[in-house]
């Protein structure tokens, strides 16, 4: 078979069968132009955002670095307190001392003991436990410290000034309204208490403690503070808050409590008095639950 016959067989066929042709080369043409057109056209720019996606976008800061931890504050160095004597030396020499003593205007500078076991032992003997009868001045073991509403302190009425016998010199206006004469301290092994004195007078034998229910309720305390200037008054004795504040429940007092002569122990004469300050240098004593009588 030679070409020219081929050629003019095709051609028959393709005149015969030209719509059809047609079309297929119509159809390829689209696919081709369809893939030139992908081919060819340039790549799109990245989307931009709406302008409100700008917006918020623009407002988000950046994840701020982590905040660093905090060195902890140290607790503040308290300023160590001037004590008259030395703590440590004089509790190996009697375990029972409790603190010092001072009353500046009477001159009374003194241990303070703490009489649990029988609550006279230091009406007759002295810190080293020797024998004295002027005794030394003592808290009873109902009061253990002064973290409670209200503690007693005892000494003999006598003419020496490790006792308590200068105390009826309050029995005079002029030596009562002293300021040098109104001021108590009472040193511990951790801290400093300031006491001013509000009141003196003398009294029955019947004891302040037991009187006012032990102190156990705030009802207790204010009855007693609602009672001290009539029972001052009553004795011919002071009572005088002027400067401080207006006495509560939740202050603390003490009573210099001692006896008084030629009554045949009927009577007592008594300072009571107000903690204004109280200081430390070491731990605060934590309040020792009082034991019932």
């Amino acid at each position: 078979m030679t070409i020219k016959p081929f050629f003019k067989k095709t051609w028959g066929v393709i005149r015969k069968h030209r719509l059809v042709t047609l079309a297929a080369f119509f159809a390829l043409g689209i696919v081709i132009a369809g893939v030139l057109v992908i081919v060819l056209r340039p790549s799109a720019p990245f989307p931009e955002f709406p302008p409100v996606q700008r917006s918020i976008l623009a407002t988000v800061a950046p994840p701020a670095p982590p905040t660093p931890t905090p060195e902890p504050t140290p607790e503040p160095t308290p300023t160590p307190i001037d004590r008259p004597v030395d703590f440590a030396e004089l509790q190996a020499l009697n375990a029972d001392l409790y603190g010092w003593f001072e009353l500046p205007g009477l001159e009374i500078s003194e241990p303070l003991m703490i009489d649990a076991p029988s609550n006279d032992y230091y009406l007759t003997h002295d810190l080293a436990r020797n024998y004295d009868r002027r005794g030394t001045l003592f808290m009873q073991g109902y009061t253990p410290d002064l973290s409670g509403p209200m503690s007693i302190i005892y000494g003999h009425n006598a003419n020496h000034p490790q006792v308590f016998g200068q105390l009826k010199t309050y029995r005079q206006r002029t030596n009562f309204d002293d300021p040098a004469r109104r001021t108590i301290t009472i040193y511990t092994a951790t801290g400093k208490f300031t006491y001013h004195i509000i009141a003196a007078f003398q009294t029955g034998n019947q004891h302040i403690f037991f009187e006012y229910n032990q102190f156990q309720t705030d009802v207790d305390t204010q009855h007693f503070i609602d009672e001290m200037p009539g029972r001052a008054g009553a004795s011919g004795g002071f009572f005088d808050t002027e400067g401080l504040p207006e006495l509560t429940p939740a202050d603390r007092f003490i009573t210099l409590s001692t006896c008084v002569s030629g009554t045949n122990f009927a009577n007592r004469y008594v300072i009571h008095a107000v903690l204004i300050e109280e200081l430390y240098d070491g731990p605060p004593v934590e309040p020792t639950p009082m034991p019932t009588p």
